[in-house]
């Protein structure tokens, strides 16, 4: 994909819940790399290798409160990380201190500075605010889950009449 129709707003970050069995001092939030840009910075310690399944459900804020879109999706993080459909992997890749493949080793893990490189997202997203609500699995067992608050805004694009030349 490549999509120029609009622009992505990253407004909260928030960890939900985890099983600590799993991890501890799980920290995320959102910090400025730039005046302009958030990006998302999140840590821990993993104490268990493990293969990842995340569900991500999407809210649309409609009437002061986030109702569900009926979009939702349960992907295998180990597979999806070597397709990339989004080119999320490929951004992400140079921010985190371990490698990007499974079974993702214990240990301390660290994403600095994560952003994505929003045009190659799908086009055609309705403008307004979502909320996405991922949670992980690793097999049957919950590992914890985050919401990401976004907003969509329409990019305007200059229109001109063309030019004739005589």
């Amino acid at each position: 994909f490549y999509q120029d129709d609009y622009g992505i707003k990253l407004e909260v970050l928030h960890i939900v819940s985890y099983n600590h069995s799993y991890g501890h001092d799980v920290k995320a939030g959102l910090v400025w790399y730039n005046r302009t840009t958030r990006a998302a910075n999140a840590s821990g310690y993993l104490t268990k290798d493990l293969g990842t399944d995340i569900t991500v459900i999407n809210y649309k804020f409609l009437s002061n409160e986030f109702r569900p879109t009926g979009i939702s999706a349960t992907v295998n993080l180990c597979k999806e990380a070597i397709v990339d459909r989004f080119g999320v992997a490929k951004s992400l890749r140079d921010r985190v201190d371990f490698p990007l493949r499974c079974p993702v080793k214990k240990g301390f893990l660290k994403l600095s500075y994560g952003t994505v490189d929003y045009s190659k997202l799908p086009p055609h997203f309705q403008n307004g605010r979502y909320r996405n609500h991922v949670k992980f699995h690793d097999g049957p067992n919950f590992l914890g889950e985050f919401y990401l608050d976004v907003e969509i805004i329409e990019k305007i694009k200059k229109w001109e009449l063309p030019r004739i030349l005589n």
